[in-house]
């Protein structure tokens, strides 16, 4: 999934590029999320500029205009609840937001005309569609996405759907699949300072939940380490 989520703003960024003035989203469901997007897609795009001469004021490409500290430059702004940041659609390329801030942002841009200008959409952990809670919001973001008859790129993103297929047809998209792992996942129980690899190559066969206290102590399995008692007892 790392290596996918890098991938996005290679997507956004080839947007941008190809229309200077155009903007794009990234939706992620946290507030922590988004946080950290942010500051990592600034340090992606610190040394990416989009130099459009047309977006100058007439006759300023002749004359002593001055010109914004920021142009040229990929601005990243965050949007999340509670945050002191008071953008507008007019201050940024690319939006990293939360669920609600992406709806709102939207809904804004359609009322007032400017949502022509959006270009391509991530929306990330794409499973929380089924949350109880805010799950809807992905439905609304995307549903008036899909209505608006013009080429917005929608990207959604998840490591644990698994009705891909039935949500790109609704999303009218292709559907990218991988079941690579860099690195393998191994499960454990921790048992009284010791640690045992449960699983399936556990020589067992059990999963962690059915690997019980009387395993361990009859002596079953053997522990692979044992976690030391720290010496600062407070």
């Amino acid at each position: 999934m790392s290596l996918v989520a890098d991938y996005d703003p290679v997507l956004m960024l080839k947007r941008l590029i190809e229309e200077a003035g155009t903007k794009a989203l990234l939706v992620l469901p946290y507030v922590a999320l988004v946080q950290e997007k942010v500051g990592w897609l600034r340090k992606v795009v610190q040394h990416v500029k989009i130099l459009d001469r047309s977006l100058l004021p007439q006759g300023a490409q002749n004359g002593p205009w001055r010109r914004r500290a920021d142009y040229g430059r990929i601005r990243v702004i965050g949007f999340y609840g509670g945050g002191k940041v008071r953008a507008t659609w007019d201050d940024f390329d690319i939006g990293v937001c939360t669920l609600e801030k992406a709806n709102a942002l939207i809904n804004t841009a359609i009322d007032d005309g400017s949502i022509s200008n959006l270009r391509s959409v991530v929306l990330d952990e794409l499973h929380m569609i089924d949350d109880d809670h805010r799950g809807y919001i992905f439905e609304l973001i995307a549903a008036k996405l899909l209505c608006l008859g013009q080429q917005v790129q929608l990207i959604g993103m998840s490591a644990t759907l698994p009705n891909l297929n039935l949500l790109a047809a609704w999303l009218n998209g292709h559907t990218y699949e991988t079941r690579y792992r860099p690195v393998p996942i191994e499960e454990h129980l921790v048992y009284d300072g010791k640690v045992f690899l449960a699983g399936p190559n556990d020589g067992l066969g059990h999963t962690p939940s059915q690997l019980g206290s009387q395993d361990v102590t009859e002596g079953k399995t053997t522990p692979i380490r044992r976690i030391e008692k720290s010496a600062h007892k407070e």
